[in-house]
């Protein structure tokens, strides 16, 4: 009897640890669960296989109001099922009864939290009901669920169009439409959207290439015979060699060797490099607005270093040679004029769109060639704050708050801009009224004083000494006295960039925002880019800049 009493016990401990799903499987052995018992469906009733056949195929038909009937019915005896949930909501979807759809939906992703199905039909009607971009982004979270259990699905990707489009992330969207056109080149929709969309940015020769493929839909042609013509052909020409690199990511079906066993950075980063090629001629009128706004020249007491001087360089041709280089796969060259253009930027500290794409090709040439990428990956991060906060202050100097607010919405979203998410969001609060003025921030909590090391200028003791004696009145927590000697030191020597750095930090933690931006703009504008230093006025920069928008 005491065997036979361990038999059972044994027994029921396997039957226990044999019930245990795999995850990619959940969502199917709930569909088949029943409330009542564990036996599936089709051995609870001979009949619901047949119903369920017959219910897809009145969906299919159209006849939602009788499918609905055979689902309600089959839910009766199988309250647990996902899968009758999201027939259900699906067919009240279609019946244009969308409160009842959502709740269905709802409920199928609470009985199954990994039924992709749910997550996507949720999805749409959430963005399809928002009537600001704000409302779209529960949505975005919703269908980035549903690929996450089923990536790379077609449907759910273009679900994904649709949200992005609302949501008026078209950077985002333009990657998306991109990738999958790269694994599905003829979806004509696709094709069609992308040329209205480079119509509307004035890139007529991305938008024939896409609106070309979409022939010989009639809205393709219409649209098509809207584009104005191009007069100047060596121009076209120019713009058509710098979509080669675009065009190799969307049509190329050949893989390289290494494609299936690439690194996930090197996956994510070959998505997000589908590059925007810009206008060349707007491009020029830019960088000389940029450099008019920045012509100030001033001066360097150092005798060991050049004046810190915005320079107008003309080193386009390195980026534009660079990327000819790599699209011819001459990888090693490509690099070299990569690095050029990066040095020169860096050296007038033009965060530029460009200076990203380089920073990001020469990523992908190293992961290409078996290097070690990962230090590059840190710096494309923290170029890419750069460029957002500079674009953020050129848009608000222009009084584009239209355009601002889309430029911060698409801020909240990118994950390479989470350290400052908690002031982008508190800017968009208050430039869309539903804050009047900004709370605290705990990152500006955070921000310690420091004093410089490894400085490759020169500066004179006297300077030095002004520094040490505040950085003493500091610690034994004389701020008046510290303030002095730190503005001593800016004033004995006026480009003395870790005085102002330190004076930034004071007015921060006197909450005297304005004084504080205004000293750290000084220590950025001549700190240069090769100092250890600068990294550290830079995220200052950024944040303070972003916080006073």
């Amino acid at each position: 009897m005491r065997y036979y009493s361990l038999f059972i016990l044994i027994s029921f401990v396997i039957s226990i640890n044999a019930e245990i799903p795999d995850i990619k499987k959940l969502w199917k052995k709930y569909d088949y669960n029943s409330s009542s018992s564990t036996m599936s469906i089709q051995k609870q009733n001979n009949n619901s296989k047949s119903k369920l056949d017959s219910a897809a195929e009145l969906v299919k038909n159209g006849d939602y109001s009788k499918a609905l009937k055979i689902y309600e019915g089959l839910l009766n005896k199988n309250v647990r099922s996902s899968h009758i949930h999201t027939a259900i909501g699906y067919c009240f979807e279609k019946m244009g009864n969308i409160e009842n759809a959502i709740a269905f939906y709802t409920k199928a992703i609470g009985l199954t939290p990994v039924d992709p199905n749910a997550y996507n039909n949720l999805a749409y009607l959430t963005a399809d009901r928002a009537a600001t971009p704000d409302e779209v982004f529960p949505s975005i979270k919703l269908i980035d669920t549903a690929l996450k259990y089923a990536k790379g699905n077609l449907k759910y990707n273009q679900t994904k169009l649709f949200i992005l489009k609302k949501a008026s992330l078209m950077d985002d969207w333009e990657d998306i439409a991109l990738e999958i056109l790269k694994k599905n080149p003829n979806i004509n929709s696709i094709n069609i959207e992308l040329g209205e969309y480079y119509i509307k940015k004035g890139d007529y020769v991305q938008a024939r290439l896409f609106l070309n493929r979409a022939l010989p839909e009639k809205r393709a042609q219409q649209i098509l015979a809207t584009i104005p013509s191009q007069n100047n052909q060596k121009k076209e020409s120019q713009n058509e060699n710098k979509v080669d690199i675009k065009n190799d990511f969307v049509n190329s079906d050949e893989k390289s060797p290494s494609d299936d066993n690439m690194s996930e950075n090197f996956k994510e980063f070959q998505q997000d490099y589908l590059v925007q090629i810009a206008d060349e001629v707007k491009n020029k009128e830019d960088e000389k607005q940029k450099e008019k706004n920045n012509d100030v020249i001033v001066p360097n007491p150092s005798s060991t270093s050049p004046d810190i001087v915005r320079l107008r360089v003309n080193y386009e041709d390195s980026f534009d040679t660079g990327l000819d280089a790599y699209n011819n796969g001459n990888y090693s060259k490509a690099m070299e004029y990569f690095e050029d253009f990066i040095n020169i930027s860096k050296k007038n500290k033009n965060f530029s769109e460009k200076l990203l794409r380089a920073l990001k090709y020469k990523g992908l040439i190293l992961t290409k060639e078996g290097n070690s990428s990962k230090n590059i990956w840190g710096e494309i991060d923290f170029v890419e704050s750069c460029v957002f906060v500079d674009k953020a202050r050129k848009l608000k100097q222009s009084s584009s708050l239209e355009a601002l607010r889309k430029h911060l919405l698409s801020g909240l979203s990118n994950s390479n801009l989470s350290a400052l998410r908690e002031i982008i969001s508190q800017s968009l609060a208050v430039l869309e009224g539903y804050k009047k003025e900004k709370e605290d921030i705990e990152l500006f909590y955070d921000i310690d004083f420091k004093i410089p090391q490894n400085i490759t200028e020169v500066f004179p003791s006297k300077t030095a000494e002004y520094f040490t004696q505040g950085y003493k009145s500091l610690i034994e927590k004389k701020y008046t006295e510290c303030e002095k000697y730190f503005k001593l030191s800016v004033n004995n020597s006026p480009s003395y960039f870790p005085g102002y750095y330190n004076l930034s930090v004071l007015s921060v933690k006197n909450s005297k925002l304005v004084d504080a931006l205004t000293y750290i703009e000084r220590s950025e504008r001549y700190c240069m880019y090769n100092e250890p230093f600068y990294k550290d006025i830079r995220k200052l920069y950024n944040a303070l800049n972003l916080y006073m928008l």
